[in-house]
């Protein structure tokens, strides 16, 4: 086993393996559609903030009863987190 030390190395660090070609095929292309039964694949949708605005907010994210700080409302994001 080999240990990454540090980020800056990672490139020259990381073990070689026979099932790298393996792993690589399973990777995410960011540029593929989403398209067809979701089951069948993975895909990253992005939003720009006007797609943002245009949601029912009660529709998506934190719903004001599900968080602490009421500014967290409707976020996707909870960073209202309390030590027990």
């Amino acid at each position: 086993i080999e240990y990454i030390q540090n980020c800056e190395d990672i490139g020259t660090n990381l073990r070689v393996t026979a099932r790298d070609a393996e792993f690589a095929s399973l990777s995410h292309d960011p540029g593929a559609p989403c398209q067809g039964a979701s089951k069948d694949w993975s895909c990253i949708k992005y939003l720009t903030a006007a797609d943002l605005s245009l949601r029912n907010k009660n529709e998506y994210g934190l719903q004001p009863n599900e968080t602490l700080r009421e500014s967290n409302a409707y976020r996707t994001v909870d960073d209202s987190y309390i030590r027990q």
